[in-house]
This record gives C-alpha cells, sequence and structure tokens, in this order.
C-alpha cells in the first residue's frame, strides 16, 4: 500500500541519514585532526626557525669578537714591530755614537803616543 512505501522511503531515508551523519562526523573529526597536526608543524617550524635564528644571531657574534681579537692582535703587532724598530734604531744610534767615542779615543791615543 501507499502508506507502507512511504513508510519505507522514510525509513531508507533515516538509514542514509544515519549513515550520512556518521560520514560528516568521521570527516569533521579528521580534519579537526589534521588541524591539530597542521598547528603541531607551524609550531615545530617556529621553534626551528627561532633556533636557526639564535644560532645566526650567536655565530655572528662570535664572528664579530674574533674580527675584535684579530684587530687587536694587528694593533699589537703593529706596536711590537715599531717598538722593536725603535729599539734597533735606538742601539744603532747607541753603537754609532760608541763607534763616534772609540775613534775620538783612539785619534786621542794616537796623537798622544806621538
Amino acid at each position: 500500500s501507499k502508506y507502507e512505501t512511504q513508510q519505507n522511503e522514510l525509513i531508507t531515508t533515516k538509514i542514509e541519514f544515519d549513515q550520512n551523519k556518521k560520514v560528516v562526523m568521521e570527516l569533521s573529526e579528521q580534519l579537526s585532526k589534521v588541524k591539530a597536526e597542521k598547528e603541531e608543524i607551524k609550531k615545530e617550524t617556529e621553534a626551528l626557525n627561532k633556533a636557526s635564528i639564535g644560532k645566526a644571531e650567536g655565530l655572528e657574534r662570535e664572528l664579530s669578537q674574533l674580527k675584535g681579537v684579530e684587530s687587536k692582535l694587528r694593533v699589537d703587532m703593529e706596536r711590537e714591530r715599531s717598538a722593536h724598530h725603535t729599539s734597533a734604531k735606538a742601539i744603532a744610534e747607541q753603537f754609532g755614537k760608541f763607534k763616534q767615542v772609540s775613534q775620538t779615543l783612539v785619534k786621542k791615543h794616537e796623537s798622544s803616543v806621538r
């Protein structure tokens, strides 16, 4: 009868609705999991980026410190070289004076011997 047909259609529709509802709920759960994973990946990526930036900044600081040390060593080396040059020059001047004095003494001695 028409009533039974409608009743069967209603039951079929209800079953299909329940199945669709179940599928929608499963898809919704999967979507929630995917969103959570995406958020986790985003956090991990941000953490890695911060770590990389931190490492880069640390390396830049180290490089800057090394450049400072290199510069100081250069200045120290130049000062040392200059000091050696100055002392060598002073020694040469002293030797020159000593030579003059000794030559003068030799001449005086020669002239006094004559």
